[in-house]
């Protein structure tokens, strides 16, 4: 069929290969004008899942609004000897790498900027233009065909939102992100969903493939009553395989491993197809097949919900350090984040449309913003920028967690009349099993923990004050022996309370002052600085809640 003038996409009819566009870079870090960004690293990569060898001949690439020819990489590449070049022949289970011309130039300009193409890849290019015609937007899309630059003889493949109509193709979900690619995570059923490449990028190397095989599965609509689900997996060995394997399916409750299922399966072409059924619990679900794991994400049909909590929350922004809050999993299987939204009454944000997982006694920290985040605290892992957030309100505030499915999860209030001495500091819960919308639940954190167990946890979730000091005698002499009294405190979380230091006589040598804190030091100094006189001394705790004061007192001595 021939398109006359501008380049019209008009799809008559699909190629039997079996080529898919397995992972596309859009947006590599730099300037997009830039050799060694925009201007050169950008890249296609498809992949042969196929029985038969593909011939790379009369192959283009569109955007909806021109084409442009694919081809081999023609000259040799000084940062690529162990890739193949000058072939038209891409094998089962072979990955090839359409890059821009460009590309040769910048690593000839800059050789660190090569990417880490995997040795088995062959490398393709445009025939005289960018990928898609200018370059690939950050909602762009892409088709494959063979014909000619003006004639569509057969779709090969594309990435787009929807099939190809006339017009520019867009491709923006999920959305796009600076120096991450995009790839497909499943694509043996109906339809092909992709996500985030969870190591940035991996030209040349499909994600999906491990040991030679691809695994790929979806649930089936679980019963309404409550009772078992059918999970259908399907196999598949680019080529074909040649030997019986075994597999088995097993549930893993916090350490212990239960066969759901297991079976053969048999030498053979195409997809395999294995149907397995049984009763969701909490328990994460693995698929083991020629000695690698496949986790399967039990929670898209049965999720503990009530067991993600708010654990620690950041309301009150600055210039270094954004709004936050942080999540923990109290369950023993693996809760998929996605489709799930946070908000209050007024309105609500989606945590993420894509896969987000947030394994067993793990946490995760949501953040306004990411890059910040991670300056203010080097280290941190497992932080996630929602696309829309949702304002925390600086003095009270209510948010809540809800499913995908709409089912109800944790929710926490807080008031800035709980609280004496809050300024820019989080809240943390003192335990995540208490009662997120209690005053008794929350304390000001001494200091913030992101992505760690809450400091509270192990002095502020207690029912009872106490209060240790030691060593007595202590001498700070400067011998480096027992030259600091430390004070271990241990207050309910709804309690607030002072900490002073008196001699003998009654009189006050020593005030803590900041935020509260499970451990004090002591180094024998008054207020003023100067040293305190040897002899007894008193420390003595004041616990406040509900207008009431109770004194803690211990007797100490100090001896130079």
């Amino acid at each position: 069929m021939k398109i006359p003038g501008i380049f019209l996409l008009l799809i008559i009819s699909a190629s039997a290969a079996e080529i898919i566009i397995s992972e596309i870079f859009r947006d590599p870090q730099g300037p997009e004008t830039a050799l060694g960004a925009g201007k050169s690293h950008e890249f296609i990569e498809i992949f042969n899942y196929g029985d038969d060898t593909f011939f790379i001949d009369s192959l283009f690439l569109t955007d909806g609004s021109e084409a442009d020819s694919i081809v081999p990489w023609d000259k040799p590449l000084p940062q690529h000897l162990h890739q193949t070049i000058s072939s038209r022949f891409l094998l089962p289970s072979q990955s090839a790498l359409i890059l821009d011309q460009d590309y040769s130039d910048a690593i000839a300009h800059d050789p660190s900027c090569r990417l880490p193409v995997s040795d088995s890849a062959l490398l393709l290019m445009c025939g005289d233009a960018e990928l898609g015609g200018n370059g690939l937007s950050a909602s762009e899309g892409v088709m494959i065909y063979k014909g000619t630059r003006n004639t569509i003889n057969s779709v090969i493949c594309y990435v787009s939102d929807s099939y190809p109509d006339d017009g520019r193709i867009s491709f923006s979900s999920p959305s796009n992100k600076e120096g991450i690619s995009i790839v497909p995570i499943s694509f043996l059923f109906d339809t092909i969903m992709h996500d985030y490449c969870r190591t940035e990028i991996s030209p040349g190397s499909f994600e999906m493939m491990k040991s030679g095989w691809i695994v790929d599965w979806r649930f089936k609509d679980p019963d309404p009553s409550g009772g078992a689900v059918i999970c259908e997996i399907k196999c598949l060995k680019p080529g074909g395989s040649l030997e019986t394997q075994t597999w088995v399916l097993e549930a893993d409750s916090s350490g212990k491993k239960k066969i759901v299922d297991s079976g053969n399966i048999k030498p053979g072409k195409g997809p395999i197809d294995i149907q397995c059924q049984f009763v969701p619990g909490n328990f994460d679900l693995t698929f083991t097949f020629c000695g690698i794991k496949w986790p399967i994400d039990l929670s898209k049909v049965f999720a503990p919900v009530s067991s993600v909590k708010i654990n620690e929350i950041f309301p009150r922004a600055s210039d270094d350090e954004p709004e936050w809050f942080e999540l923990v999993n109290l369950s023993s299987m693996t809760v998929n984040l996605s489709g799930w939204v946070y908000g209050n009454n007024e309105s609500t944000a989606l945590l993420s449309p894509n896969d987000m997982f947030l394994g067993p006694g793990n946490f995760i920290v949501v953040t306004k913003d990411k890059k910040t985040l991670c300056t203010r605290y080097p280290g941190l892992n497992n932080v996630f920028q929602p696309p829309v957030w949702h304002t925390l309100g600086n003095f009270s505030d209510t948010l809540f967690l809800r499913s995908g499915s709409g089912l109800q999860g944790d929710m926490i209030c807080y008031e800035s009349g709980w609280f004496t001495k809050w300024e820019n500091r989080s809240l943390e819960r003192a335990a995540p099993e208490l009662d997120g919308c209690s005053q008794e639940s929350w304390s000001v954190s001494g200091q913030s923990s992101p992505g760690m167990p809450n400091k509270a946890l192990f002095w502020r979730n207690t029912t009872r004050p106490s209060m240790e000091i030691g060593p007595i005698p202590f001498t700070p002499d400067g011998d480096m022996k027992n030259d600091l009294l430390e004070i271990t405190m241990n207050v309910p979380s709804s309690k607030t309370f002072t900490l002073s230091i008196y001699s003998f006589d009654g009189r006050k040598i020593r005030e803590f002052t900041g935020p509260v804190r499970e451990k004090y030091l002591w180094d024998g100094r008054g207020d003023d600085g100067r040293e305190v006189v040897t002899g007894p001394f008193f420390v003595i705790a004041r616990i406040k809640t509900s207008g009431q004061t109770v004194l803690l007192r211990k007797k100490g001595l100090l001896w130079r």
